[in-house]
Parts: C-alpha cells; sequence; structure tokens
C-alpha cells in the first residue's frame, strides 16, 4: 500500500503495527492483474492470486472470511511471473496461485 506523504511515495511498512508509511520510492511500476512491463528486459507479468482465508477478529468476535474463486483477499494478494533470458520465474510470495502454470 503506498501513500504520497509530503510529496513522498512511502510504502506502508509490512510488519508495522501502528500502520506507519515509512519506506520511501522514487521510481515505481505499478500493475494490475495479467498487466505485463518491460524493464530492462526483464518482463513481470501480475498474476492473479487468492491471500486466502483469514480471521477478522473485533473485540470477542470474530469472523473467517472464505475467497470465492473471483476475488483477491488481504493485502498482498499478488504473484508475479518473471521472464529473464528465456528463464521463468514465479513469486507466489505467501499467496495461493490461480493460474500457474
Amino acid at each position: 500500500m503506498l501513500k504520497e506523504v509530503n510529496g513522498k511515495t512511502l510504502m506502508l511498512g509490512p510488519r508495522d503495527k501502528g500502520l506507519a508509511f515509512t519506506t520511501e520510492f522514487k521510481n515505481i511500476h505499478t500493475l494490475t492483474v495479467d498487466e505485463t512491463i518491460e524493464i530492462d528486459g526483464i518482463s513481470i507479468t501480475d498474476i492473479k492470486a487468492t491471500h486466502g482465508e483469514f480471521t477478522l477478529k473485533v473485540g470477542p468476535s470474530s469472523k473467517t472470511v472464505y475467497p470465492s474463486p473471483n476475488e483477491r483477499v488481504g493485502w498482498g494478494a499478488i504473484g508475479f511471473d518473471i521472464n529473464i533470458d528465456g528463464k521463468r520465474l514465479v513469486n507466489l510470495g505467501d499467496t495461493l496461485c490461480k493460474r500457474c502454470a
């Protein structure tokens, strides 16, 4: 998640419990599902992925959310198909891939 703060593009600290935007980025390339960009001869395609089920807790109550096949649930629900010099690398992070060959 990115946010503009005082003219700087900052990323939400991935493990920051206080939800602080702390890491500055100067050269950003955004992607949407199935979009491909090429940077310095490297091809990168966004893969539709699902983070999987997760449990929402509010006070004493909780609810488990189960994604449908067409949903992207949870922050970071993204994968990348990276092609470098004829070699393919698929990075799923902590997601569950819906389109991986």
